[in-house]
């Protein structure tokens, strides 16, 4: 910058200095001058292929968005360059080396503008800067060339090269660019150089041994996963009321720790969403259907904001995962399951993962429930602290006629955990008792040899206990 200041006083020596800096700030204002030569493309066409010795796959900028290279470096002073290969919006470029090729394996990155470069007086950097946008996993990076011709044709060529250090291995990112800086003593004009290549090349090799399938396409693109909407609410507020035809139970949310849901998916891609009621810490939710009712059973986890939601161009699953943590007992059938995003106003979410216990009398144990599936992208809506109103395990059991129960009360409840040490703790505790009347033993008959084996050993049993 500091010599192209100079070169410009040099020229322009006859403006007086209010002249001469207008002429400077016009120059940053249009960008003629000072502009860093950046280029970017979409790569988007998948393409692949294989037989018996190598898989190959590229993904490609369609050939009506290959455009042009110009720059009129003989203007410029050391100038920044950078070449971008990126994922359309909302998508990202996947990666994975394909299982069974154990032998060579690389991906490229490439550009060429039509007839390649000449190398003659030309500008190559073959150590550029090379960065990922939002990379998961890790490639192994191999080099990189980026070169301007040096005669006509005009033209340019970069090659960022990477690899997978093993079969299976992934990984995901948005772009990748390329960058240098071309030096001042570069002074060529580049005009209109069209480009006929800007691609990503993977090709992995089969060796001796290898059991190959055809992997299709393993550079690909594939939807913006964003980050998950997580709800987790403890359940520790118990209820619990009877009639002549059903007993009810209840474990919530208490008012206070509702809180709001915010999550903005216009500007999302797909979105992990996963709901959970669990309970507090140390303890376990106890479900035991109430013995003696023997018609219609429910147990139903819900969540709903304020009123509801409109079903109107909404979201809806009617079939999402459902898992148990720290599950003791069989596990509960599903009896029917369903979420919802609001698709008008009000914003909303609410669900209800219904499950069965199929016999009275049967009881489970469990630290949590998690319901979980994936907003699509075209859910574009925004959910923005939208207050909870409802959180809870229900559960409902019906008498049939001849039933004639007792009120089976809190029969949703909260319990502690149980001490997976508590048999053996209570046993080193009675060895410890009987040590005790050895010891006052040995002490009365003055037998010191004795004594001092037993108050070793307790002391090491009393140390075992501490630690359990």
């Amino acid at each position: 910058m500091k010599n192209l200041i100079t070169s410009f006083k040099q020229n322009f020596s006859g403006l007086d200095r209010k002249g001469f800096y207008s002429f400077l700030i016009l120059s940053f204002i249009c960008g003629t001058a000072f502009a860093d030569t950046d280029i970017i493309r979409e790569v988007s066409v998948e393409s692949s292929s294989a037989d018996g010795n190598s898989a190959i796959a590229e993904v490609s900028t369609p050939t009506g968005d290959l455009g042009l290279f110009t720059r009129d470096f003989s203007a410029l002073g050391d100038e920044p360059l950078t070449v971008t290969w990126k994922a359309p919006a909302g998508k990202m470029i996947q990666v994975t080396r394909p299982t069974g090729y154990t032998g060579n394996f690389f991906i490229q990155f490439q550009i060429r503008t039509a007839n390649g470069t000449e190398a003659n007086g030309a500008f190559t950097d073959f150590g550029p800067g090379i960065a990922h946008t939002n990379l998961t996993g890790s490639p192994v990076a191999v080099g990189g060339t980026i070169r301007v011709s040096g005669n006509g044709p005009d033209g340019i060529e970069a090659a960022v090269t990477q690899n997978l250090a093993n079969p299976g291995d992934t990984i995901s990112f948005d772009s990748l660019t390329a960058s240098t800086t071309v030096s001042a003593s570069y002074n060529r004009n580049h005009n209109n150089a069209a480009f006929d290549t800007f691609r990503i090349h993977g090709v992995a090799s089969a060796q001796g041994g290898d059991s190959l399938a055809n992997p299709g396409q393993w550079i690909k693109i594939v939807d913006l996963v964003s980050p998950p909407l997580e709800i987790v609410r403890e359940l520790s507020e118990p209820s619990f009321t009877s009639d002549a035809n059903s007993a009810t139970a209840f474990l919530a949310t208490p008012n206070a720790d509702l809180s709001e849901v915010t999550y903005d998916f216009s500007s999302a891609g797909p979105v992990p969403l996963s709901i959970t009621w669990k309970a507090p810490q140390g303890k376990l939710i106890e479900v035991t259907r109430p013995a003696g009712f023997t018609s219609n059973f429910l147990l139903q986890f819900f969540i709903r904001t304020g009123i509801g939601t409109v079903a109107n161009n909404a979201f809806q699953e009617f079939s999402p995962t459902v898992s148990y943590t720290g599950l003791q007992g069989n596990l509960p059938g599903a009896a029917s399951r369903f979420l919802q995003l609001s698709g008008g106003i009000p914003e909303g979410i609410e669900g209800a993962i219904n499950e069965d216990i199929p016999n009275p009398g049967e009881r489970i144990r469990f630290s949590s429930l998690t319901t979980s599936t994936t907003v699509p992208a075209f859910y574009a809506r925004t959910i923005s602290n939208v207050a909870l109103d409802s959180f809870y395990l229900r559960g409902v059991a019906n008498k049939a006629g001849g039933d004639n129960p007792a009120d089976p009360g809190q029969w949703i409840r909260l319990v502690d955990i149980p001490d997976p040490n508590a048999a053996r703790k209570a046993k080193i505790r009675r060895q410890l008792k009987k040590l005790k009347r050895q010891i006052n033993k040995a002490r009365k008959k003055r037998d010191r040899k004795k004594l001092r084996r037993l108050l070793r050993k307790f002391r090491n049993l009393s140390r075992i206990l501490r630690r359990l």
